[in-house]
């Protein structure tokens, strides 16, 4: 693996939990991956993290310039309180404003965990959304777990074309 850092990148974080994010990199200790190691530094030095304060519904308004790329995870954060998730209405808008900012050959990312009430409704809401993407427009990929118990989060990945 190569990481190349080129210009500013930033991540706009939206947490309803309110969590710090934070970096430690000690699986880079290994003699064999010192070099990985000072190009993630450089890299992580070229990053801007910028927290929304709104619901991520609320993307278009917080975010003013073009991504490459914009990842979610939704459901509940796995360890939490289950009753914190994200609910389909807002993730619906905030994903129609991720691909109105994307830039071609960018990635809208969707980790869906979907093994609770307000999960299943919005599986099958975003599932229904995302198939009806124009295909000339965006190209749409379903990836999860067919041999895991107890509903397993999947990804759905929107490239724009």
């Amino acid at each position: 693996m190569q990481l190349v850092a080129t210009g500013m990148i930033r991540f706009f974080l939206r947490s309803s939990l309110d969590r710090m994010v934070k970096f430690t990199p000690t699986t880079y200790n290994k003699p064999q991956l010192r070099k990985q190691k000072h190009a993630l530094t450089k890299l992580l030095a070229k990053i801007k993290f910028c927290s929304l304060k709104k619901s991520h519904a609320e993307l278009a308004a917080d975010v003013s310039e073009p991504v490459r790329a914009v990842i979610y995870n939704l459901g509940y954060l796995p360890g939490g309180d289950k009753s914190i998730t994200t609910l389909e209405e807002s993730t619906l808008e905030s994903i129609s404003a991720a691909l109105e900012k994307l830039m071609v050959g960018g990635l809208v990312i969707l980790v869906i965990y979907h093994g609770h009430e307000a999960g299943k409704l919005e599986k099958e809401a975003i599932l229904n959304y995302v198939s009806h993407l124009p295909q000339e427009k965006f190209s749409v990929l379903q990836y999860g777990f067919i041999n895991q118990r107890n509903l397993p989060p999947f990804v759905v990945a929107i490239e724009k074309r």
